[in-house]
């Protein structure tokens, strides 16, 4: 979903863009957006070598929530140097710092590995996505429950994937942003209370949040 997101926003630029897939049936929606697929698995760096040939600027975003974080992202790091390419954009998530959470753990540590990689890189750190609200959604129209894995009382400044694709589409073209760690947030922080609060009020129905 990001990374269709991502490459949409980078055509919009003018930009030729490889996206990576697993197989060729993966390819279509790739290549419905004006990119080209190459295959490659990110548990196999000579794959991604192969297909990164020719690429200028990687932009890493790992599959959501996997155990192999680091090692994927450790081979990215390789088959950008492999074929000489510049700049290393890597897709992290907000507060890596809290270690507590496996997920931000690994983040933190694949930082750590772009950071002292030697290419030019920028780390971007979002927080969650709008969209998350579309997988309840028929849950919250039909049994007006706001069902998600969060204490529903803490505030997450959620933002529109197509904002955050825009946003790593103007760093991927601009130089300008070497070097740099961006926070990628929503302008108000929103805890499941204020959004089923704000679902209710749309939906002209009661919707209660609550933790699962």
């Amino acid at each position: 979903k990001t990374g269709q997101a991502v490459i949409a926003a980078l055509i919009r630029h003018g930009r030729t863009v490889h996206g990576l897939v697993r197989s060729q049936e993966k390819a279509t929606a790739i290549e419905a957006l004006g990119a080209t697929a190459v295959l490659g698995d990110l548990d196999e760096t000579d794959s991604l070598v192969t297909a990164a040939a020719g690429c200028a600027v990687f932009v890493h975003i790992g599959p959501p929530m996997h155990p192999n974080e680091v090692e994927q992202t450790c081979a990215m790091l390789d088959a950008a140097k492999a074929v000489g390419a510049r700049d290393f954009i890597y897709y992290s998530v907000m507060h890596p710092i809290r270690q507590d959470v496996e997920h931000h753990r690994l983040k933190l540590l694949a930082e750590a590995h772009v950071v002292g990689s030697g290419l030019d890189y920028t780390i971007l750190q979002p927080c969650r996505y709008m969209q998350h609200l579309e997988g309840i959604w028929n849950q919250v129209v039909t049994k007006g429950e706001h069902a998600m894995p969060f204490d529903t009382a803490l505030g997450f400044s959620v933002v529109d994937l197509a904002d955050l694709a825009e946003a790593v589409a103007l760093v991927t073209i601009d130089p300008g942003h070497r070097f740099a760690t961006y926070e990628l947030a929503g302008p108000q922080p929103l805890s499941q209370q204020d959004m089923a609060a704000m679902l209710a009020r749309r939906l002209g129905r009661d919707v209660t949040a609550i933790r699962v």
